[in-house]
């Protein structure tokens, strides 16, 4: 009867071990699930983040190049840091061209089509940079979450170990 009860115990504690090891087991697995669209999501914010990279880039450089064209037509000479300062080239520039009052129609014309390109790029410009930002905030994000998943599955399989 004693050796009865002693195997009654455990077989019920062997039981209680194979209950927790199968909810470990479901926990390890969604997480492992929840670790897998993590990744996947990193991937796609990556993606997204090298093609903003590239699209900023591209930006750059055709802002660069009208602000020179801009500057080159409105007669006024860049120093490349001013290149950074558009408002106050733009401002140089259009000083430089009313001041040209003998201008001709097609000049000024040619120069507001160089204005609103410049001006379209810098808005495209400063788009590009905040979503970098906000592309770089995201990345962050997902590492914190990626870590934390990590800790989370090694502390499942240290219980599923024991």
């Amino acid at each position: 009867s004693a050796m009865l009860h002693k195997l009654a115990s455990h077989e019920s504690k062997l039981n209680s071990m194979h209950e927790e090891v199968d909810r470990l087991t479901i926990a390890l697995l969604e997480e492992e699930q929840e670790k897998d669209i993590l990744a996947n999501e990193h991937a796609e914010l990556m993606s997204l983040y090298h093609a903003a990279s590239d699209q900023l880039s591209v930006v750059s450089s055709r802002y660069t190049e009208l602000v020179k064209a801009f500057a080159e037509v409105s007669d006024v000479q860049l120093e490349d840091h001013e290149i950074l300062d558009g408002g106050k080239l733009v401002e140089q520039c259009l000083a430089n061209i009313q001041g040209r009052a003998k201008s001709s129609p097609v000049e000024c014309e040619s120069f507001e089509k160089l204005q609103t390109q410049v001006y379209t790029l810098d808005q495209e410009l400063t788009l590009c940079k905040i979503i970098l930002e906000e592309d770089k905030a995201d990345r962050s994000e997902m590492m914190r979450l990626s870590g934390e998943l990590q800790r989370m599955v090694q502390e499942t399989d240290a219980l599923k170990n024991v």
